[in-house]
């Protein structure tokens, strides 16, 4: 069995592993959400260049040919996003496995040569989440979103008696309704690929206990690991290093969220789990708006 000094280096590096996948897909969020709004621009520019006058006010007949078009960009940048988010979704699992394996494989030697089992047992699990992906509702809700930003500022445009170019760079510009948005969409990436990384390990824990622990005396838990900085929300403070059987929910006191929110001076929302009485319950990680957390597999005999 591993020390506990080395099992605590492999899971700061594990959160780097999972910190650094995690940029590169908010990275590549930005990049298809900034191509596809200049090719929106670009696409209405070209319109109106190939049309008529740019300068001429707005009549209902331009406004509906603007409003097609608008909609048209924005069901394709669903499509580019979805696309993306169901490869990025995949390699956050393929993490979440990988380090699951190592760190039990560390930690308990029995273990060893089991991995194969448990990815096997594994994949039905993922399918499933895969049609049953919760950014497919996010995203969906989202593009809907972006378009009714849309209506509303080319409404406004035509109340001012704005020109088709002014409308084209209200809704798709550097400083549009479109590029006003940009951040809920790194939002919901980054919350999303957080919940994929989780899921998989929660999946795998559960998998792990039908090899590991036959007779149910020693279960692997589901452990609560913070990304620890000035940045915590006060729900992460308040669960870190906690421990909960796999096929329970979460729970921690409001109480507590309270004391880590004063201690931390600031507020407690933004957290997304129910609140049952006096404890906040989530069926796993993410809790709250961008929450970084992970969960992790522990043992009530592993040395840490």
């Amino acid at each position: 069995m591993a020390s506990a000094s080395r099992i605590k280096r492999m899971l700061r590096r594990h959160e780097s592993e999972m910190k650094g996948l995690s940029d590169r897909q908010a990275r590549q969020f930005l990049r298809i959400y900034e191509q596809a709004r200049k090719e929106l621009l670009s696409q209405l520019v070209l319109m109106e260049l190939d049309g008529g006058d740019a300068a001429m006010p707005f009549t209902t007949q331009r406004l509906r040919v603007m409003l097609a078009q608008v909609e048209t960009g924005i069901r394709e940048l669903q499509r580019k996003l979805g696309y993306e988010m169901a490869i990025e979704a995949r390699k956050q699992r393929d993490l979440a496995m990988r380090q699951l394996i190592q760190l039990i494989e560390a930690a308990e030697p029995d273990f060893i040569g089991a991995g194969p089992q448990i990815n096997t047992r594994v994949l039905a699990r993922i399918a499933e989440a895969e049609q049953t992906a919760l950014w497919r509702f996010s995203l969906d809700r989202y593009g809907a979103d972006i378009i009714t930003a849309a209506h509303r500022q080319l409404a406004l445009g035509v109340a001012k008696g704005s020109t088709w170019t002014e409308m084209a760079k209200a809704v798709s510009g550097s400083s549009s309704s479109m590029a006003g948005l940009r951040g809920r969409g790194l939002l919901i990436t980054r919350m999303e690929m957080v919940r994929a990384h989780n899921d998989a390990t929660l999946d795998g824990i559960l998998e792990a206990n039908e090899v590991l622990d036959e007779d149910g005396d020693d279960p692997i838990l589901k452990r609560v690991d913070a990304y620890m900085d000035a940045r915590n929300h006060p729900i992460s403070r308040a669960l870190d290093g906690l421990t909960f059987p796999a096929d329970q929910p979460f729970r921690v006191a409001v109480s507590e969220v309270k004391r880590h929110a004063a201690a931390l001076k600031r507020g407690m929302g933004g957290i997304v789990w129910a609140r049952e009485g006096g404890d906040f319950v989530g069926a796993n990680v993410p809790a709250h708006y961008n929450d970084r957390d992970r969960i992790v597999p522990h043992r009530a005999s592993w040395p840490i």
